[in-house]
Order: structure tokens, then sequence, then C-alpha cells
């Protein structure tokens, strides 16, 4: 197994990250686990699979309306602010959330440019907070980023910007903006289960 230049628990080679990143395909980067920390290996698994993600998307996204769609990130944020209010306060809780809160930063940006703003090929991570961020940060800044979503999302309508406008996604081509609002609830809803939550 190749060696990476990344720290690993099992004599810095991705050993069990490696395992879990095959195992788990449909979990990986854009898709899933921000965990897996092999640059090389994220890499390859990203080229592997994005056929995959692309499809998935598009056939959730196929005969929605951007109306459908906002409605779905309303029903989602509820179930997720109650998940994220109830975490507990650890560094692993932390991590997850901030990754959540800058994939759905990032993906607004690919969405303003649909209504005339510049396209930068950026990385989601200039979208997280800071790495010492509270949780409490954390959970407010996701809360206002939901409504910001689903603010921009009503703006398109209101702009009567076509929803299968494309814009494109640095690794998995482009997507409408049908797709892009799918694409970020989808990841949300399904990260949130990294995040472990107080005992009642």
């Amino acid at each position: 197994m190749r060696r990476c230049s990344a720290q690993y628990p099992v004599r810095g080679y991705c050993g069990p990250k490696w395992k879990q990143a095959v195992l788990g395909v449909p979990r990986i980067g854009w898709l899933g686990v921000s965990a897996i920390d092999c640059p090389q290996m994220m890499k390859s698994l990203q080229r592997i699979t994005a056929p995959l993600v692309r499809s998935i998307v598009r056939t959730r996204a196929r005969g929605r309306s951007l109306e459908q769609l906002v409605n779905q990130l309303e029903a989602s944020r509820v179930r997720l602010e109650q998940r994220f209010f109830a975490a507990r306060d650890t560094a692993g809780n932390r991590e997850a959330l901030n990754h959540i809160l800058g994939i759905e930063r990032w993906s607004q940006g690919r969405l303003r440019v649909a209504s005339g703003a510049p396209l930068v090929i950026d990385s989601y991570r200039g979208y997280r907070l800071p790495d010492g961020a509270s949780l409490a940060e954390l959970q407010a800044a996701f809360k206002d980023t939901r409504t910001e979503t689903i603010a921009l999302a009503r703006a398109l309508q209101a702009q009567d910007v076509s929803p299968s406008t494309t814009v494109k996604h640095n690794d998995l081509g482009d997507f409408s903006l049908v797709e892009w609002l799918v694409y970020l609830n989808d990841h949300a809803n399904r990260e949130q289960f990294r995040i472990r939550v107080a005992a009642s």
C-alpha cells in the first residue's frame, strides 16, 4: 500500500481510512466523508466515482422545480438544526459541522453565478469558519447559512432565472440550479449522521 504524506493512525499509511473509502464509495469526498485525509487517494476516488455521483444527483433532481427544492430545504432545516443544536461539544462534531457549513456556503457561490456573479473555481475550505470556531458559533453560522440558501433560491425564482441554467462544479461538471440545490441539501442530510448528539 502506498505511503502518504499525511498522518494516519496505522504506521503512516492510509490503512483503515483507505478501507473506509473503498468500501463506502457513496460517502467520499464531495459526496460525503471529509475525514479521508489522503490527497492522493481522494483524487483517485473522485475520478472513479464522479460519473456515479453525477448520475445520482441528476436522477434525484429530474422533474423537480425550484419551489419543490426550496420546500425541501426548509423542511430539512428543521431536522438538521434539531440535531446540530443537540450536538455534544467535541472536536469531531465541530469538524463535521464546519464541513457541512463550508460546502453549503461554497455551493451558494455557484448559485450566485446564475444571477450574474463571476465564476471563481475555488475550494470549499475558504468558506469554513476558522478551525478554532466554537460549537455555538458553528451552530449559529449554519442556521444563518441555510436561511441565506433559501433566500437565494427564492431570489433566483423571482428573477425568473431558468432552473436549467448550469454552473460548473469543480469535480462533477456542470450542474443545473435544481441539481445544485439537490446536491447541497443531500450533502447536509447525509453528513449530519457524523454528528453525535448529547444523551437525553
